[in-house]
């Protein structure tokens, strides 16, 4: 029973943490985009 608690902590941790990254990922990425398209509205 106690294996099972270990995994579920695990998981939940493990979704945490590739939740966080994504969010970061879709950040960066949408910056990245609002930079290009003010950089082709410039000409």
């Amino acid at each position: 029973m106690s294996s099972f608690f270990i995994f579920v902590s695990f998981f939940l941790n493990f979704r945490r943490i590739i939740i966080s990254l994504l969010f970061s990922f879709y950040t960066k990425f949408r910056l990245n985009n609002e930079f290009i398209i003010n950089l082709f509205d410039k000409e």
